[in-house]
């Protein structure tokens, strides 16, 4: 039994308005909501949701037959992982922010201290410079081209304009 149509559509939602919500100026529009806590929620939920939906597309590419349908999975699959390792890494920095704002006073073992200071400049590097906005648009570019390849298998490669151009890029 296929599920993974019941998994899929989380992190694409999840991952689609968090990229929207990056490059939008959302704190012009509501001063006393702390976007920053919004988005680091969307991307957790976000990147949580696609692991299930990778190991439910595992199991559903088990169930196919088709060799036709086998080499739009493996592209399928490829760009699905590469825009959950992408969203990860942009939780992941965005936590290790949120924990050191939270909890930044706690005294650590020198080991720690040494690994979370790695964090830290690597987290500087990331969220706090421009690097945070191609990674958004990259992570964004490969889930919008991974639904697109999901939507060629589901509904075929003409399923509509935006399917049938990202078909034929890699067909």
């Amino acid at each position: 039994m296929n599920i993974h149509p019941i998994f899929l559509h989380f992190p694409i939602a999840l991952f689609i308005i968090y990229s929207i919500l990056e490059f939008l100026p959302m704190s012009r529009v509501h001063f006393k909501l702390d976007w920053r806590q919004v988005k680091i929620g969307l991307l957790v939920l976000g990147v949580l949701s696609a692991f299930v939906a990778l190991a439910t597309g595992g199991m559903a590419e088990e169930l196919l037959t088709d060799p036709e349908k086998l080499k739009i999975v493996e592209v399928h699959a490829g760009f699905a992982g590469a825009s959950t390792v992408i969203f990860s890494i942009l939780a992941f920095f965005y936590m290790v922010g949120w924990a050191d704002e939270t909890y930044g006073g706690i005294k650590r073992p020198h080991y720690l201290a040494v690994i979370w200071r790695i964090f830290e400049k690597l987290k500087r590097i990331i969220i706090d410079t421009k690097l945070r906005y191609v990674l958004v648009f990259a992570g964004f570019i490969t889930i919008f081209i991974a639904g697109s390849l999901g939507g060629a298998m589901v509904y075929g490669p003409d399923a509509d304009p935006f399917v049938s151009i990202i078909y034929h890029l890699f067909f």
